[in-house]
């Protein structure tokens, strides 16, 4: 009789410690899939950026989370020439392109110059025709003296544009 009310002990502790994990894994918040694009997303780094701002997200995004492509680096010559690393690939899921500026210190104005030679550049270079715009606080001020309140005629234009807090990917 002993030996079945320690089996039985044992079997109700497995039980429940079964129950407890089981309870536990359905209690996880369930998060969205991420949708899947073909629309690129421009990464623009703010006063003083280079490749590096948004150069670890993007890897991130690419490596550990399978979720985008790094298909291309834009970088802008100080003349305005927009030079292109790597080839985008119009097939691929969630394409993120990282611009840089040779010249990261320049006022609004010649930087507005140099998104539109950008958004230019995707229009007749990569057939681009949406984009989103993801940048920081001075990525967006430059991006907003580009498109408002008169925008330069261009056939791309952003879908979206999300200015991203320093601490989203500064690990700050």
């Amino acid at each position: 009789m002993k030996k079945h009310t320690g089996l039985f002990v044992i079997l109700s502790a497995c039980l429940a410690v079964g129950l407890v994990i089981t309870l536990l894994s359905l209690m996880q918040p369930k998060y969205p899939k991420a949708q899947s694009t073909h629309i690129p997303t421009v990464f623009i780094h703010g006063y003083n950026g280079n490749e590096r701002t948004f150069g670890g997200m993007i890897n991130r995004f690419q490596s550990q989370f399978d979720w985008a492509s790094n298909t291309q680096t834009l970088r802008v010559d100080t003349d305005g020439t927009v030079n292109a690393v790597g080839t985008f690939d119009k097939d691929s899921l969630n394409p993120l392109i990282n611009v840089t500026f040779a010249s990261n210190k320049e006022n609004l104005k010649t930087q507005a110059g140099y998104i539109k030679n950008i958004m230019t550049y995707l229009a007749e270079e990569n057939h681009i025709k949406k984009s989103q715009l993801r940048d920081t606080f001075n990525g967006r001020k430059r991006s907003n003296c580009f498109y408002c309140p008169q925008p330069p005629k261009c056939r791309t234009t952003p879908t979206k544009q999300i200015s991203l807090p320093r601490c989203a990917f500064s690990g700050k």
